[in-house]
């Protein structure tokens, strides 16, 4: 399904199933062009849980002032949101549901843009909650904030950084180790930044900031020798990085 230029609102009751055919696609919605949309507060259901294949559910690519509001995205087979070039995008009160022992099933990727904002949301995810990215350009101006992550391998940037990453603000999250169901994400980690020098580049103007976690296991992370990482080769540099405030209950010391 194409969404270009458009809305796409999935009423309260809804939900939007994957067929079996969409298991062998790239991804189940694709959303493209300016000022387009996808709103709920229905349901979309990637079906992950019983298909076969790695289809992204909901990919964005090369948008301007995208919105994401009050709409459940679940079952992802990989990616749940994946946003990749543009400029302006907005999740808010957005609810992903995918378990913890999901691979590489992320709650949202933004990739290789400027100017978003992800604001009150809800992610269960399978890897990471949030991760900012660079796979084709630059990625700047993010705020990610007052939401909950549940199981999934933190708040992160990378592994991709070739292209560069900047001025970016974590603020108000809360960072669970374990998901909904009780099970325990496959790496628990909270605040993390990735990179490596097959992927690497400058990363600068970072905060977190008032962050919650509990039930994690690596609470603090910046690794410069990731490994598993692809892209264009180059140094990965961690620049004006500041984490402000940190409570950390029931987890790995």
């Amino acid at each position: 399904l194409t969404v270009n230029g458009e809305g796409l609102v999935i009423d309260s009751g809804v939900t939007l199933f994957g067929n079996n055919s969409y298991s062998s696609k790239s991804e189940l919605i694709l959303i493209k062009g300016s000022n387009s949309s996808l709103m709920g507060p229905g349901t979309v259901d990637g079906r992950g849980d019983i298909i076969s294949g790695t289809p992204r559910l909901v990919q964005a690519s090369n948008i301007t002032n995208l919105i994401v509001n009050n709409v459940t995205l679940t079952q992802a087979a990989h990616p749940n949101l994946y946003v990749e070039g543009g400029n302006g995008f907005t999740a808010w009160a957005v609810t992903i549901r995918t378990p913890a022992n999901r691979k590489n099933a992320d709650g949202i990727d933004i990739d290789s843009m400027t100017n978003a904002t992800v604001n009150a949301s809800s992610i269960n995810a399978g890897d990471d909650g949030i991760a900012i990215k660079t796979n084709s350009g630059a990625a700047s101006n993010m705020t990610i904030k007052n939401s909950r992550f549940f199981g999934t391998h933190g708040i992160s940037i990378g592994s991709q950084t070739f292209h560069g990453v900047t001025n970016i603000l974590f603020t108000g999250n809360y960072i669970y180790g374990v998901d909904l169901n009780g099970i325990a994400a496959s790496d628990a980690n909270a605040i993390r930044i990735k990179s490596d020098v097959t992927c690497g580049g400058l990363v600068k103007q970072v905060t977190y900031a008032n962050t919650c976690i509990t039930k994690a296991k690596h609470l603090i992370i910046l690794d410069t020798e990731y490994g598993s990482c692809s892209g264009s080769s180059g140094t990965p540099m961690f620049e004006n990085i500041i984490v402000n405030g940190v409570l950390s209950t029931s987890s790995v010391s």
